[in-house]
């Protein structure tokens, strides 16, 4: 493992070469032929010339502890010094040894060839696009060195200060045919920010913009050195009254990620409805849930009650509020949410004593007369004073408030004197058991999912509450509450209550309360864009400055976005560059047209195709507003139809000449017929077809004509109508009795698939017979969900009661 080298040669004089470059030299000369690397121990002038000796610069007891750098901003890095040498003519003698074999020393640097080619194509190419010509060339470069590569050779392109605003600020500057500089008006001391627009952007589609989406990073949009009060919002109010008066920006709809200082300057720069991302909000509920923390957000059970008075004010949380739970910050109300006031005389306390007899306690001794300065001070010594006049250590457990104070009560203290008591362990192996939580697993999920079709229920959906936005609140607040009061979850429904149902919060999250549907429901247009920005440019780099963020925008990315406006603004009659959403409708358009449908339709299912509306839940919930009823009531549709379909915020939602009804005759006819509601009561219908446990709804009980009618649509009298249908199932019945032999179960799919609604019906009557033939248990009400559909049934009579009369007439 030793080596010993000894020998010496000539170098030619060069007087461009340093004595710190000739001893580079022959470590290199050493590395080249050993693979051992070296660094200089000292260097001493001789008479005849100089004289070095180096480490092993792998030595880990020859390391030289590193030195922090005192400049600002400067990433701290480990340099090691080099001797120098004189000039002429010099005979160099290396006597080596080296006692350790180990690995060779790699070079990790950047080859010249390989920085060559980053600085070839740094204007043209992306960081993630240039990784891989260089990795081809060079396999051992890593990512990370190419990005840094890039940015530090790019700087001649974007770095115009060392300070990043005002750098950003002259960049910006020299691209004034690209972007508009504004000059905002009311920033908060404090607060640096520097505004533009994309003029390329933003002209063509000056007061055109219906929907705009808002996403703010932590990064750029950072205000830590303003004292001001609501200084992002005063900031950010700012910046958009600028796009509003040189773009003509007044939109409908504003999109934003639950960020309240977002949501303050959208209500005073313009008068449009806020939408939430559904993304966001299922992320903040889903994480709030699954926190096992009790004390939620204070909850005003007096306004929630004034509102609506089927919520109890009683069914609140037990524990104290937490302030600091408000989803977005604080409320203004807080301080009206106030714990009342308790006293000591209020708080019962109950004694528990160690399992010994003791003498029995005098009430007299709990209610002696007071000296004045000791009231609420109670003598304990006759507690403790056992039958054998030993004293036992005593333990007083604090317990919370209870609604009844205990008969042998006086002063709010109960003692447990006159028996023996658990012993400490049964008492502790019980506790856990008590134990709550704040929600459990088994109800988040049904929890997130109520949320979501409360947020998508808007008028123009009917089906499931009161077609206008009042009765839509008061439909999913019912709901709610329902859910938390009868599976005890008094904190949920105070959560829920104060960041999202109630009067203020309610408003930013359901899209009911505005007369259009908007077409996003997401931010992640925008989460789309920055993701672009961050994996082609800015993957590797942390915290970048702002002048390169600056230059990626105008220089590399909006180039993208210049060409596909242009060719959406131009016709040019060819279907080029489509939206991907696209995509997306065909494959959910398609994917419906092959959906089995039970037949006959459910009554709850009334599809009104003119409209493209229906009240099945699958339709509110779809990203694309569809659902199989309304695109299996159409013939099926042309390929054109998916490349200029265009989708409208109100109804009919989807426009196209290619969409023709299969039956545009009694299928229409009631366009004004009202849709059918879900009563408060029931229990949601999911997407798939009703099945038992989703009957469909009961019908009008006003509407006389359908109680009263004696015949069918066809002429027919009662009795020929139903002895006809009689017929049809008797014959039926002995042809699936036949079809058991052959054992197909394609046939058995079909019957269960096509008379799944037939299905139901007879089973629905037939328990509704045996419940009422039944001598026990209670009779089925008329309005019972599980028999709603056999309410007309008439049950007969049973085999004993056959002989008794009027049985059969229930």
């Amino acid at each position: 493992n030793d080596i010993s080298f000894r020998g010496s040669f000539t170098i030619v004089h060069d007087p461009l070469v340093s004595f710190r470059k000739r001893v580079q030299l022959t470590a290199d000369e050493i590395w080249k032929m050993t693979g051992y690397r070296f660094t200089v121990k000292d260097h001493k002038t001789l008479k005849s010339g100089h004289r070095a000796r180096y480490w092993c610069s792998q030595d880990e007891a020859r390391k030289k502890k590193s030195k922090k750098s005192q400049n600002v901003g400067v990433k701290n890095r480990d340099t090691m010094g080099m001797k120098r040498y004189s000039y002429g003519l010099t005979k160099v003698a290396v006597s080596l040894e080296h006692h350790t074999k180990h690995i060779n020393y790699v070079d990790v640097s950047m080859p010249p060839g390989a920085l060559d080619l980053v600085r070839e194509n740094v204007e043209w190419l992306t960081p993630v696009a240039m990784v891989a010509k260089v990795q081809a060339a060079y396999p051992d470069i890593t990512a990370a060195q190419i990005h840094t590569a890039w940015m530090q050779m790019s700087q001649q392109y974007w770095r115009r200060d060392d300070i990043q605003l005002p750098s950003a600020a002259k960049l910006l500057g020299e691209f004034g045919d690209e972007v508009d500089v504004f000059d905002p008006q009311g920033v908060p001391d404090g607060v640096e920010i520097l505004c533009w627009g994309m003029k390329k952007i933003a002209e063509p589609l000056k007061g055109h913009c219906i929907e705009v989406g808002l996403d703010a990073t932590c990064n750029l949009l950072s205000t830590a050195t303003a004292i001001d009060q609501g200084k992002r919002t005063k900031a950010l109010t700012a910046w958009t009254k600028c796009l509003k008066e040189k773009y003509d920006l007044n939109p409908t709809f504003v999109h934003v990620d639950k960020d309240m200082a977002e949501i303050g300057m959208v209500k005073v720069v313009w008068n449009a409805k806020i939408s939430l991302c559904w993304w966001h909000l299922r992320r903040a509920v889903r994480t709030r849930l699954a926190n096992g923390k009790l004390s939620t957000t204070p909850y005003n059970v007096a306004r929630a009650h004034a509102e609506f008075s089927f919520i109890d004010p009683n069914f609140k949380p037990k524990g104290r509020a937490d302030k600091s739970e408000y989803e977005g910050g604080e409320h203004a109300d807080t301080d009206s949410i106030r714990d009342p006031p308790t006293t000591a005389s209020q708080i019962p306390i109950t004694i528990c004593l160690p399992r010994q007899r003791i003498s029995r306690v005098q009430p007299a001794a709990l209610t002696a007369p007071t000296q004045a300065g000791k009231e609420n001070q109670i003598d304990l010594s006759a507690l403790v004073k056992t039958t054998t006049g030993k004293k036992r250590r005593l333990t007083i457990r604090l317990l919370g408030p209870r609604k009844e104070l205990p008969k042998e009560s006086h002063t709010g203290i109960a003692v447990e004197a006159g028996k023996e008591t658990e012993s400490d362990e049964e008492s502790d192996t019980s506790e856990p058991a008590k134990r709550r939580t704040f929600c459990p697993a088994i109800h988040r999920e049904t929890v997130i999912n109520m949320m979501e079709a409360h947020y998508c229920a808007h008028p123009l959906i009917p089906g499931y509450a009161p077609p206008t936005p009042e009765g839509i609140r008061k439909w999913a607040v019912k709901k709610m509450y329902n859910y938390c009061f009868n599976n005890e979850l008094p904190e949920v429904w105070a959560y829920l209550w104060e960041n999202w149902y109630r009067q203020g919060r309610w408003e930013l999250w359901a899209r009911s309360t505005h007369p259009m549907i908007p077409i996003l429901k997401t931010t992640m247009i925008l989460e789309s864009h920055w993701r672009r920005i961050k994996h082609d440019f800015l993957h590797h780099f942390h915290m970048p400055r702002i002048d390169l963020l600056v230059w990626i925008l105008i220089v590399k990315l909006a180039p993208t976005y210049y060409r596909k406006l242009n060719r959406l603004l131009t016709e040019t009659g060819r279907y080029r560059e489509l939206p991907s959403w696209r995509k997306g409708f065909k494959r959910e358009w398609r994917k419906l047209e092959k959906t089995p449908i039970t037949m006959p339709i459910s009554d709850v299912y009334r599809p009104k195709p003119k409209m493209m509306v229906c009240t099945c839940p699958y339709l509110a919930t779809s990203r694309f507003l569809i659902c199989k009823h309304l695109v299996q009531s159409f013939h099926p549709v042309p390929p054109i139809f998916f490349l200029e379909a265009r989708r409208h915020r109100t109804a009919p939602i989807w426009r196209h000449p290619g969409l023709k009804l299969i039956d545009e005759g009694p299928a229409e006819a009631g366009e004004d017929e009202p849709m059918p509601q879900i009563n408060d009561n029931q229990v949601e219908i999911t997407p798939s077809s009703p099945g038992p446990d989703n009957p469909p709804d009961d019908e009008d009980e006003d509407d006389e004509d359908d109680l009263l009618d004696m015949g069918s649509k066809t002429g027919q009298t009662f009795d020929e109508s139903m002895k006809e249908k009689i017929n049809v199932l008797r014959d039926f019945l002995g042809g699936l009795e036949y079809q058991i032999q052959f054992r197909d179960g394609r046939m058995l799919q079909a019957l269960e698939r096509e008379g799944a609604g037939l299905l139901r019906l007879a089973k629905a009557c037939l328990s509704k017979e045996r419940r009422m033939q039944s001598t026990r248990g209670e009779t089925p009400s008329t309005w019972e969900q599980s028999t709603s559909s056999a309410m007309f049934y008439r049950s007969r009579a049973a085999r004993s009661d056959s002989n008794t009369p009027g049985r059969g007439d229930r």
